[in-house]
């Protein structure tokens, strides 16, 4: 059965390959189908990505997208290497000119092109890479891609079928469990931006240095660590300043309030206490941590 299935794999690979002849009346093709071959190459794609990540190091939300682009990208390389390596099944025999082809990709099983291009489409659809171009367009390229593998002969039937499950596999391993499913907004990264404030921020007497926490951009920081707290011996958490609990002046707010008042217009601000300090050493903290119970009380 499998020879049988092998051979009529073989017939029809053959037989679809009209532009793999150089004899072949439909020889004009050859060149645009190389072209689209090159588009959907790693040697594309892997040095855009990797560029793309230095271009936009700073800005979590855009390296992110590359970042994952090249992960996948590599993954692909890997698994498809090993597959050849352990496989090497030949390429067909009308196969030549394959200039893309290096170490195990010079094998046949199964098609790289095609599992990167697989790869590829669940990306750009599920990340909304290419938000001006329509799905449909992204999809008809990369299948021409996929076709280009037999239309040139470098595979068999068989071969793409492969790149097509390996692909599948890829996107799974990859693309789903990074969590981008049609969206690349900041919210879909976990990142933090810490930001330390300090009590005496806000006495300092020239207005350039001087922050007050009115000051502060509310949407600047995920997290805001406010200095400081103490530990008394009572093993208790306590003011650090006595502004901190209440202003100078009657009525007005202390500094714990005044920070804590950001999330009124971010609610997903974060606002710790920072405990210690230099002047603070280390008194409090050996006796809090000699057993569970004085740090859980």
């Amino acid at each position: 059965m499998l020879k049988v299935l092998n051979t009529y794999d073989h017939d029809l690979s053959l037989r679809w390959a009209l532009c793999g002849r150089l004899n072949s009346p439909y020889l004009y093709l050859r060149k645009f189908i190389i072209a689209l071959e090159f588009s959907g190459s790693g040697y594309v794609w892997i040095p855009y990505s990797f560029i793309m990540i230095g271009i936009n190091y700073t800005s979590v939300n855009e390296a992110m997208r590359y970042i994952l682009l090249f992960t996948g990208l590599m993954f692909d390389v890997a698994v498809i290497g090993t597959a050849k390596w352990f496989v090497r099944r030949p390429r067909p025999i009308i196969n030549h000119d394959d200039v893309l082809s290096i170490g195990p990709d010079k094998y046949s099983f199964p098609s790289g092109h095609t599992s990167r291009a697989v790869f590829l489409l669940f990306y750009f659809i599920n990340t909304s890479f290419f938000q001006n171009i329509r799905g449909s367009v992204i999809i008809s390229w990369l299948s021409t891609v996929v076709a280009s593998r037999i239309l040139l002969g470098r595979h068999y039937i068989s071969d793409v079928l492969a790149g097509v499950l390996f692909g599948i596999f890829e996107c799974a391993a990859v693309v789903l469990q990074a969590n981008c499913q049609n969206d690349t907004s900041e919210s879909k990264f976990i990142y933090r931006r810490v930001c330390y404030f300090a009590n005496w921020a806000a006495k300092r007497t020239d207005n350039i240095s001087r922050l007050t926490p009115e000051d502060i951009d509310p949407f600047l920081c995920t997290h805001i660590n406010f200095a400081f707290g103490k530990v008394l011996e009572s093993l208790t958490l306590a003011p650090y300043e006595e502004d901190d609990l209440k202003g100078w002046t009657l009525n007005s707010k202390g500094m714990y309030e005044r920070v804590l008042k950001l999330k009124e217009t971010n609610p997903d601000l974060r606002v710790l206490l920072s405990v210690g300090g230099w002047t603070h050493a280390s008194r409090g903290f050996n006796d809090v941590s000699k057993n569970d119970a004085n740090m859980y009380d």
